[in-house]
């Protein structure tokens, strides 16, 4: 056989084996700082305790997935919205290689969602659910890249 084409068979050999090392090591790190700095912009906490990553099998496992308030110092977490002791995602291999992210199955363990309701001293007597701060800051977040997003590709020209 040709030099070449043993170089180009070994590489073709080590390259997706590199590249799913890559993933298992760096992507939970991305998980993670992505939450954080998502919990940030719209006000509220999310905290994962420990992510694991499975290439072969294309599943992403979140271990404590916590969704809260931010109390009123920042510091410490408020009112507790969404627990998730496991959550499980799969994807498929197959649109993976025409840039498309599908997903196979999301599974829940033990998932607990609080649900409460508080009349609000600054807007009266009107009374608040407590996910609907959440939903309006989500939603907001939404507009404003989409703004963004927008507005950046309306300044482009092609000449």
């Amino acid at each position: 056989m040709n030099r070449y084409v043993k170089w180009l068979l070994l590489i073709a050999a080590v390259a997706p084996l590199l590249c799913m090392l890559l993933l298992y090591i760096f992507l939970p790190g991305v998980i993670l700082d992505q939450a954080q700095r998502l919990g940030k912009k719209i006000g509220y906490q999310i905290s994962i305790g420990t992510i694991d990553v499975n290439p072969l099998l294309l599943r992403l496992r979140l271990h404590d997935l916590r969704l809260a308030s931010q109390s009123d110092k920042g510091v410490d977490q408020g009112e507790p919205l969404l627990k998730i002791n496991q959550l499980d995602v799969d994807a498929r291999f197959w649109p993976l290689l025409v840039g498309q992210l599908s997903i196979e199955k999301i599974e829940l363990a033990s998932p607990e969602i609080l649900l409460s309701r508080r009349s609000d001293t600054e807007l009266g007597t009107k009374t608040l659910w407590n996910w609907q701060k959440f939903i309006t800051a989500f939603g907001q977040l939404n507009s404003v890249e989409h703004t963004e997003k927008k507005a950046q590709e309306s300044s482009l020209s092609i000449v």
